[in-house]
């Protein structure tokens, strides 16, 4: 097969079946026809979902991007107001005035991440992607349906499940400074 291991300084990786699998940030799954299903960018959490007919023509597609996480306004700290210069005169020192109360700084919490596909059943195996909306936000993950913890599989790039059965992925994100995101699920079965 002719294919590209690089194209404009980024790596390209394929499947054993020649389809590409991810490129500039972007992961593709594929059906059993090798039609194109998915592709997640996994830097900005963008979605892109492809629907075909009977005769494998694509009739639609879906492309969700997920709402940015508000970026928190800093508190403005107060301006010191000059005293004015005293009189010759003798005259009361003023009262100190009362310094501002800091106001906290709310908690932010990580994006929920995405798995895609999100489920489903399959005929034999599974290409499964992972991405979160949160920038530098790290993704563990387990598929035997416990919850990840910090000693769980970190995402890097998109894995495959095998096997007949039953199978639930679970995914968590996590990154420094902000709370743990909520544990994403999906369940597959594999005939």
């Amino acid at each position: 097969m002719n294919q590209y291991n690089t194209f404009n300084g980024s790596a390209l990786t394929y499947g054993n079946n020649g389809n590409l699998l991810t490129y500039n940030g972007w992961s593709y799954t594929y059906d059993a026809q090798n039609r194109l299903r998915n592709a997640v960018n996994t830097t900005s959490g963008t979605i892109a979902n492809f629907y075909y007919d009977g005769l494998n023509r694509q009739v639609a597609r879906q492309i969700t991007a997920p709402a940015l996480s508000p970026t928190p306004t800093p508190t403005p700290s107060p301006t010191p107001t000059p005293s004015p210069t005293a009189p010759p005169t003798p005259t009361p020192s003023p009262s100190p005035s009362p310094s501002p109360t800091p106001t906290a700084t709310p908690s932010q919490t990580v994006a929920t991440p995405f798995i895609l596909p999100n489920g489903g059943t399959s005929n034999s195996r599974v290409t499964v992607s992972l991405a979160c909306s949160t920038s530098g936000a790290q993704i563990y993950y387990t598929t035997d349906g416990t919850s990840p913890t910090s000693s769980s599989n970190l995402y890097s790039s998109p894995f495959t499940l095998t096997g007949a059965g039953s199978k639930t992925v679970k995914a968590k994100a996590t990154k420094a400074g902000y709370a743990d995101s909520a544990v994403a699920t999906a369940n597959f079965t594999i005939r």
